[in-house]
């Protein structure tokens, strides 16, 4: 796991105290240093705000002492013992950082889990597809097995899938990227092997497609990351060897338009872009300097963007495959050259993040695909440690649910 620039949110030592929320009511701490009452807006079984837990921090880390004598019934046996199951860490911001002084972590308890889908005949194990969801399915396109492909595959349950025959489209590729827009789904740019593409197809069944003789535009690349946003599609980033940090975008996917964007991020590919809040997002990424990039930066024009975060605590990646969801952005797994990973981390802010830990879930893995279907995040396929993935997880993750909320003490 990347190193934070909070070090306690990742420890899991000994346990300094218990709150349950109980329907809106305030509710005791019991503490060796006495009761102590906590205002707050928790109610049971409803979403929690960020901001509520960090309202707390200061009397919490004033009030609580070493509670050694509640570790072992609150823990379940002994110190230093496992996080509470599904916990969501959450972290100090930079304006309420006593409890970090103090040693404290705090963590949310929830009952977020993901499960396998029971899948049959489907789409091969592979890396660098692109994945969409269309006319109430969804969709995989693409990607590299070993071989290059421009297969097309759909599902409306994640289960069983089906080929879509598609004949005479775009060439086998892989590194390109997929978005919905004007009712059709759009395939742009990719790879195969030496040969880097800047064509731009749609269709609206998924086994007819069109050229859409796109000109004066951007470079062939792969690796690039693209969005729908204020009525456009967006093409930002990638690479053809060397990286880029241009951003084009188009209301017709065949007359193209460089949005001039200039002080905003550098040349890379493998970053994840989503649209949340009114504005296009774009984090982490290899840029060959860091070499991989935990930055998060967002515009509302795609001309002038601002850093919104320059050490994100999900650390340096490429591949971070976001998705929004329950008013959230979700950084799904990702790579750092050392380490494939499986982490889940999730922010109302796109500069505050928390650490979903979701025991049983996919394996670690990059360059995979992730969307939003049926009130589901779902990830599919990508590349492990042990080679290509075809599976298909996914989770209702709703939002917060607050069941208990815990203070970790430092050793």
């Amino acid at each position: 796991m990347a190193a934070s620039k909070h070090p306690s949110r990742h420890l899991k030592s000994r346990l300094g105290l218990g709150i349950l929320a109980c329907a809106g009511l305030l509710f005791p701490l019991w503490l060796v240093a006495g009761q102590v009452t906590i205002a707050h807006t928790f109610v049971g079984g409803e979403a929690a705000i960020a901001a509520d837990v960090n309202d707390n921090f200061t009397t919490i880390a004033a009030e609580v002492n070493d509670n050694d004598s509640r570790i072992a019934a609150l823990e379940g046996g002994g110190v230093g013992g496992a996080l509470p199951s599904g916990a969501i860490v959450w972290g100090e911001t930079d304006a309420d950082a006593s409890l970090l002084a103090a040693g404290y972590s705090l963590f949310l308890r929830t009952g977020d889990s993901w499960s396998a889908s029971n899948v049959g005949n489907h789409w091969t194990a592979r890396n660098y597809h692109s994945a969409l969801v269309f006319d109430n399915k969804m969709w995989v396109m693409g990607g590299y097995d070993g071989s290059v492909r421009n297969d097309i595959w759909f599902s409306s349950d994640g289960t069983t899938w089906h080929d879509a025959g598609a004949t005479g489209h775009w060439d086998p590729r892989y590194g390109h990227t997929s978005v919905v827009y004007d009712n059709k789904m759009w395939v742009l740019g990719g790879r195969s092997g030496v040969s880097y593409y800047n064509d731009v197809w749609w269709s609206d069944d998924g086994t007819t497609w069109h050229d859409a003789l796109a000109m004066n535009h951007w470079s062939p690349r792969y690796a690039h990351s693209s969005v729908v946003y204020d009525g456009k599609m967006w093409v930002m980033g990638g690479s053809i060897g060397a990286n880029h940090n241009d951003v084009w975008w188009s209301d017709d996917g065949t007359t193209w338009h460089d949005a001039g964007a200039t002080n905003h991020w550098n040349e890379r590919h493998g970053q994840g872009s989503v649209v949340f809040d009114g504005k296009m997002w774009v984090m982490g990424g290899y840029d060959g300097i860091q070499p991989h990039s935990d930055e998060v930066w967002s515009s509302t024009d795609g001309t002038f963007w601002a850093l919104e975060d320059a050490d994100a605590d999900w650390g340096p990646r490429h591949y971070p495959t976001p998705v929004v969801h329950q008013g959230m952005i979700w950084i799904l797994g990702g790579y750092n050259s050392l380490t494939y990973n499986n982490e889940i981390w999730t922010s109302s802010t796109g500069n505050f993040w928390s650490e979903v830990i979701s025991p049983g879930h996919w394996s670690p893995r990059y360059i995979h695909a992730a969307v939003v279907f049926q009130g589901k995040i779902w990830v599919l396929g990508g590349e492990a440690a042990a080679g290509y993935k075809n599976d298909v997880w996914s989770t209702d993750a709703g939002p917060v649910i607050v069941e208990g909320l815990y203070a970790y003490q430092k050793d």
